[in-house]
């Protein structure tokens, strides 16, 4: 990959995973506290544990990218993490300085090849769009959780039956 490209595909990239920050945290916001430990199927995440990997794998993606190193994807969720909002500022905590590393990369960095678990092989600027289509992907999933909850479905890229679009 050309790097100059590179580098203009992160700058879109990057402006495209922060737009959906607001959606995906009213998704998180909306799960009940009383039902955090729901999941649909035993083969499924319970609804707090998703979240949490949400987040943690949107900025592991964004560290993957900087560093080749995939520590955080699969990390377990700290223990003081209880709610929703715990969620949201474990987020808040943690992904600025994973964004700031990412911005900072050079299009040379951002076209050099990096192999994850030795499945894929893509340059870094790649998995920029991971660290949004993968967090899209479960966001979706927990958002079909919540009434199942007790929740309400938040309005995501426009209304729902329990957030009417009023555009």
């Amino acid at each position: 990959m050309n790097p100059e490209f590179a580098a203009g595909l992160r700058s879109f990239l990057l402006q495209a995973l922060g737009s959906e920050i607001p959606a995906t945290e009213r998704v998180i916001l909306a799960m009940p506290n009383d039902r955090l430990g729901y999941a649909p199927d035993e083969k499924s995440t319970p609804a707090l544990k998703l979240a949490f990997h949400i987040v943690s794998s949107e900025i592991a993606f964004l560290e993957f990218a900087v560093s080749g190193a995939m520590d955080r994807f699969m990390a377990p969720m700290p223990d003081s993490i209880k709610t929703g909002a715990d969620v949201i500022a474990y987020r808040d905590a943690a992904r600025p300085a994973a964004l700031a590393a990412a911005e900072a990369l050079t299009g040379e960095q951002l076209a050099k090849d990096l192999t994850f678990f030795g499945a894929f092989t893509f340059p870094a600027v790649v998995y920029l769009n991971w660290a949004n289509s993968h967090s899209i992907h479960h966001r979706g999933q927990l958002s079909s959780y919540l009434r199942s909850m007790g929740g309400k479905v938040p309005s995501i890229y426009g209304g729902s039956a329990d957030e009417p679009f009023n555009g």
